[in-house]
């Protein structure tokens, strides 16, 4: 089931725009990270015998929802991935990047700032780190 999914959000996130009935297909993928992938994840989060995935599910869905055009519900799914894994330095920046679409300029900072201080020791030519700097310049979009 989870090569599925994988392979369903895969497809979703490459799509950089969506005619009128792709939606349906972006929808149905939504509903199946959400009510399938995700909530599965939560459940074997409470047995530390299970392996952790690499991407966590709520963050892999936060991506998602952004590159869907939803900042709150991907701030959301963002905030969730913290709470089970804290410090990760990806839903920090999903933080940022959702807070600066919801016009939060001080909470895209806060985050940013939390990222760069994370990442501090990172390669200086990191996508990331260009994007949390103009975060933290701007705190715009």
């Amino acid at each position: 089931m989870r090569t599925v999914l994988w392979a369903l959000v895969a497809a979703v996130l490459a799509v950089p725009t969506l005619a009128a009935k792709e939606v349906a297909c972006q929808a149905s993928a939504r509903q199946t990270l959400e009510r399938g992938y995700v909530r599965m994840e939560d459940g074997q989060l409470a047995r530390t015998s299970m392996p952790q995935p690499a991407i966590p599910g709520h963050e892999l869905f936060g991506e998602m929802l952004l590159q869907m055009g939803e900042p709150q519900q991907a701030h959301e799914e963002f905030a969730i991935s913290q709470r089970h894994r804290l410090h990760r330095p990806a839903s920090i920046l999903g933080l940022a990047r959702s807070a600066a679409l919801l016009d939060d300029q001080e909470g895209a900072r806060a985050r940013a700032a939390e990222f760069l201080e994370w990442w501090s020791d990172a390669d200086d030519d990191l996508p990331e780190l260009d994007d949390a700097r103009k975060l933290m310049a701007s705190g715009a979009r």
